[in-house]
């Protein structure tokens, strides 16, 4: 295969990719120390480039934690940068999760608090 990207664009040839999963865990317990450890042990094995995913996949399900969302992305994206990977954040921008009844919403509600 004849690679013809431009030099800025060669570490998507070169990529070993991975998921980065972040839930629960990362978000409510994680420390700056965890956030590194994850992502030492993710160069030590050799990638070099991750892409995010997670229990908030459904973005707009989430508003009101956004702030808190915005800094374990932020705490995800340094520790990597830290070990040379670089990160793709995904998420739906379009997909909600919308509980149907009174006692979908309760939970729902419940739950996130």
């Amino acid at each position: 295969m004849n690679n013809k990207l431009p030099n800025s664009l060669q570490w998507v040839w070169h990529a070993r990719w991975a998921a980065y999963w972040y839930g629960d865990e990362e978000f409510f317990n994680y420390t700056e120390a965890g956030y590194d450890a994850k992502a030492r042990l993710l160069s030590e094995i050799g990638i070099n480039a991750v892409i995010t995913f997670g229990g908030f996949h459904f973005r707009w399900s989430f508003v009101d934690e956004w702030p808190q969302l915005l800094e374990v992305l932020r705490r995800i994206v340094e520790s990597c940068h830290r070990y040379g990977i670089k990160v793709v954040e995904h998420h739906s921008a379009i997909l909600t999760h919308n509980p149907q009844g009174e006692k979908e919403w309760e939970w729902t509600f419940n739950v996130r608090r």
